[in-house]
């Protein structure tokens, strides 16, 4: 028993967050008054997994923000989360409050500048009750007013996803007289076609024709729509890609370089395709994306919604998200994102070449709801290789059929959330799992139609297991 208290002593000690000597301001002066916890309020009963909210941002050389939370009056911190960028009006940390004990706690935010000094802003006292009666809801900030709202409910609270309205623009902008560069909301013209453009700036809109009928056009190694800014909004557009013929049949590459067989290859966002956001906050919904080899990129942002739209006969990945944090992936058509290729061991292949319906690497508290794939690489792939361990991930309600390879691959993960999956493989599929699992340990509901498959090294150091 002395050991075991000596070795829980040593862990929280590594896990607490250590004084040091730079100087605080609080958010009461002028200086801080973009520091501070919106919700969950003082005196707030908490259960199960609760959003923190609020903003993290300073006036100077602003370089990191972190949460924490104490027990109330020992100021023995614990850090919840710590990120490179700035928060305005949107979601700081995720606590899943089932494991810590029932009491009073505080939390804290804490703005730091190039100095090491920081604005700080504490609510105090929080009460953790477990079987309590709290709801989880996504209150990140849209650049339009919010329309109706998507509700998913997990195995420990309901989440509700808000769907923005789209703002009425009176006139289309057309083809001829659109730039390259775009700062002001637009709507597109019925039976025109546009060429790429980036979008750059904050509550910025683009919304396609009433028709359907507008089709933007991307070309090789490019994007349709680049997006560098935050709290946009993309709705109802059409995007028509081509992949490059020089990467047409070979092996795909899921990072930044790989070198295939002594050929160094640039791979990641750079084979292009539909829409790569830049920024955080921003919404892409009910739109149609075909062709190219990425639907939509998304790439060490967080707080961005995916919602409704028809990635379909790509030739990569449907859904591509590097570094994606507290970003929502709902409702989502991943039909058809394959291909045939000789890899660079010159092994030929008549699909899933490294392609895949969705394809998240180094995802943190991100919600993965209510999305279909069929005839794709793999359908859903969470890929921690490389330190890019996939945190806190919530998978539910999505439906697999007939991929080439796995309906689920899972790698280098942890508390990852996972009910209402279906999986289905084709009988000639003697390569595939329904779910493939490394180093991943996955808490599972009763409403699970997918099974572990015991062959091609699946359930390596992992576990897939209902709640205790």
């Amino acid at each position: 028993m002395r050991l075991l208290i000596a070795s829980l002593s040593i862990l929280l000690l590594f896990s607490l967050v250590l004084p040091h000597t730079s100087s605080v301001v609080y958010a009461s002066e002028a200086r801080c008054v973009n520091t501070l916890i919106t919700s969950p309020a003082a005196h707030s009963i908490l259960s199960g997994v609760v959003n923190i909210n609020g903003t993290a941002q300073l006036v100077g050389a602003f370089v990191r923000y972190q949460v924490d939370f104490s027990t109330t009056g020992l100021n023995l911190w614990v850090t919840l989360n710590s990120a490179p960028q700035a928060v305005v009006d949107g979601t700081l940390a995720r606590w899943d409050t089932s494991l810590v004990p029932d009491g009073e706690y505080d939390l804290r935010v804490r703005s730091v500048d190039t100095s090491g000094n920081y604005c700080e802003a504490v609510v105090s006292p929080i009460t953790v009750k477990k079987g309590a009666s709290s709801t989880f809801t996504n209150t990140k900030l849209v650049s339009q007013p919010v329309a109706s709202t998507i509700e998913i409910k997990t195995l420990s609270s309901k989440l509700e996803i808000p769907i923005p309205a789209a703002p009425s623009i009176p006139y289309c902008t057309s083809a001829s007289y659109l730039g390259t560069i775009v700062t002001r909301s637009i709507r597109l013209c019925a039976g025109q076609t546009y060429r790429p453009f980036k979008v750059v700036g904050n509550s910025i809109s683009i919304l396609g024709d009433t028709e359907g009928t507008a089709v933007i056009r991307s070309y090789g190694r490019s994007f349709g729509i680049v997006v560098q800014g935050n709290y946009n909004l993309i709705s109802d557009v059409r995007i028509i890609g081509t992949t490059a013929e020089s990467d047409s049949g070979n092996w795909l590459c899921l990072y930044e370089q790989c070198d295939f067989a002594g050929t160094p290859v640039t791979g990641g966002i750079h084979y292009g395709g539909g829409i790569l956001l830049e920024g955080s906050g921003n919404t892409v919904m009910n739109s149609a994306i075909s062709g190219g080899v990425i639907g939509i990129a998304t790439i060490e942002t967080r707080g961005n919604n995916l919602l409704n739209n028809e990635l379909t006969s790509l030739t990569g990945w449907g859904i591509f998200g590097v570094g994606a944090a507290d970003s929502v992936f709902v409702g989502n058509t991943l039909h058809d994102v394959n291909r045939a290729c000789i890899d660079p061991g010159g092994h030929s292949f008549a699909g899933g070449c490294e392609s895949a319906g969705l394809v998240l690497m180094g995802a943190n508290m991100d919600l993965i709801a209510n999305n279909t794939c069929a005839r794709s690489g793999n359908c859903y792939y969470l890929n921690g290789e490389g330190g890019r361990v996939n945190t806190l991930d919530k998978l539910y309600g999505n439906s697999c059929a007939a991929p080439s390879f796995n309906c689920f691959e899972i790698t280098d993960a942890d508390k990852i959330e996972f009910d209402g999956n279906v999986a289905w493989l084709t009988p000639d599929n003697g390569a595939g799992c329904e779910i493939w699992l490394v180093r991943a340990h996955i808490t599972i509901g009763l409403n699970n139609q997918v099974h572990l498959c015991n062959h091609h090294g699946s359930k390596l150091e992992s576990t897939f297991e209902p709640p205790k």
